[in-house]
């Protein structure tokens, strides 16, 4: 007697199919939120006319709280067990935030005042992305098999990159024809109510998912005093503390390219649109191949690779204030933190086992929230109280400015970080060898696209299951086993 169609299971292959599929549109509207909503934020102050020192906190004190509030989130997931409803109910909460947000834009307030609530709802905001971070992650890890894993997060990053970029511009857009018209606050309103559309959206992709149960044992659970004794020992170890160096260096100067643009160089929205969109477009580029490139020759190549445009792009920032200059510089940025921060994401999955891997994310992440903390709190004294010690202005065709310092001060201890630490850590799979120059001469990457480019969104090749795949990973907080 046949079971009723009701009751049959569906094959492995469709179910995860589906997962994927719903991760990926998840993504995108998670994206297109960022593109309107996060990508302005600095600008936004900027309009409610905030302090160099404020807008440095807003770039930074939200995130260092976040980064704090991910442990919170291990918790949360350890106790109940669910992954989904949880980020689902938080997603929503953030949703509602860029709602408070948006009532910003009229204010009685003082600029002091006004810029200091908007650093408080961007503070709530990051700790519910907090909570949501290594829960995602753990549910993420579990669904996409580890030898399809950079080319689906690399085309799923790539669709999401696309997703962004429709909201820079169409944000942009929005600011730019209020700024003619003289209705600033009315622009703002408009791209922070889409946001939060967009967060609605990714919190109903987020439901669909399905509720994979977290399997926790009180044997794989340690604290943060017992990572950080690991650090320098331990492959992973070395790996969090390179990240976090370049962190440092770079949030010397982050919160500051969106001031200097917009004050400094007083670029108009379209044209501070337009070099927002360029990163996100030579992302899209980057990712096309970088991901199967990853899955074939590992992800420290990646990452080595990457950081050599990491080291230069901040110093080019001195040369010229023409805007075409600008856009090569924003280009090139694209292309290398696309492929730095995927392979990072990545190497995380390949170096640490899944019942330890919520914790290390958390840990991690609070490493680099004191880093970028420390950082913009250095960048943001340096902005105003210190003089600008090397005469730009002078030789190049740069305004006179304490930002151009900052730029090639973050461009140098970036330089500093990856002769330091990155030689430390090492690849952790089994990876074909392949020297640098190929990879930037593209010779592995042409053929590569070509191959990518017909797979589908969410397709999984054929490759072993997860219990018949070899297990080379460490465990981050014992001894590495790797050497």
């Amino acid at each position: 007697m046949n079971m009723p169609q009701d009751h049959v299971s569906p094959p492995i292959e469709s179910s995860l199919d589906r997962r994927l599929t719903v991760s990926v549109r998840d993504g995108a509207s998670h994206a297109a939120m960022l593109g309107c909503g996060e990508t302005y934020m600095g600008a936004f102050a900027v309009f409610l006319q905030g302090t160099p020192f404020q807008i440095g906190m807003l770039g930074t004190l939200p995130q260092f709280v976040g980064a704090a509030f991910q442990i919170a989130g291990v918790g949360l997931m350890e106790r109940f067990g669910t992954r989904r409803s949880l980020i689902v109910g938080l997603a929503i909460g953030q949703s509602l935030l860029w709602s408070l947000i948006l009532t910003l834009t009229y204010t009685a307030l003082s600029p002091t005042a006004a810029t200091t609530v908007l650093i408080i709802f961007a503070v709530a905001y990051h700790s519910l992305g907090g909570f949501i971070n290594p829960i995602w992650n753990s549910l993420i890890g579990d669904i996409v098999p580890e030898t399809f894993r950079g080319r689906f997060f690399a085309r799923r990053n790539a669709i999401c990159s696309g997703a962004t970029l429709l909201g820079v511009i169409g944000a942009g857009a929005v600011l730019h024809l209020s700024a003619v018209h003289e209705r600033k606050a009315i622009g703002f309103a408009v791209i922070f109510a889409a946001a939060a559309a967009a967060r609605l959206s990714s919190a109903y992709w987020l439901s669909r998912h399905d509720d994979l149960r977290f399997s926790h044992g009180t044997q794989y659970d340690f604290t943060m005093t017992g990572f950080l004794g690991r650090l320098f020992k331990s492959n992973f170890g070395r790996f969090v503390l390179f990240v976090a160096a370049i962190n440092f260096s770079v949030w010397i100067a982050a919160p500051y390219f969106a001031v200097y643009m917009l004050t400094v160089l007083r670029l108009s929205y379209a044209e501070y649109a337009g070099l927002l969109a360029t990163s996100v477009i030579s992302q899209v580029v980057m990712l096309q191949f970088v991901g199967t490139l990853s899955d074939r020759f590992g992800n420290r190549i990646i990452m080595k690779v990457c950081s050599v445009g990491i080291c230069i792009v901040p110093c080019l920032w001195v040369f010229t204030s023409s805007v075409m200059w600008l856009a090569c510089i924003q280009f090139m940025a694209g292309l290398s933190w696309a492929g730095h921060n995927l392979a990072a994401s990545n190497f995380i999955f390949d170096a640490v086992t899944p019942q330890r891997r919520p914790r290390c994310v958390a840990y991690q992440a609070a490493i680099n929230g004191v880093a970028v903390f420390s950082a913009a709190s250095l960048g943001g004294y340096i902005a105003t109280h210190a003089q600008n010690p090397i005469p730009f202005h002078r030789w190049f065709n740069v305004p006179e400015s304490i930002f151009t310092f900052i730029f090639l001060l973050s461009g140098g201890l970036r330089l500093l970080s990856v002769l330091i630490f990155q030689p430390l850590f090492r690849e952790v799979r089994d990876v074909e060898p392949i020297g640098s120059g190929r990879i930037i001469f593209g010779i592995a990457a042409i053929r590569a696209a070509a191959t990518f480019a017909i797979r589908p969104v969410a397709r999984l090749p054929p490759t072993q299951t997860d219990g018949d795949a070899p297990d080379n990973r460490v465990d981050a907080n014992s001894r590495d086993r790797s050497k």
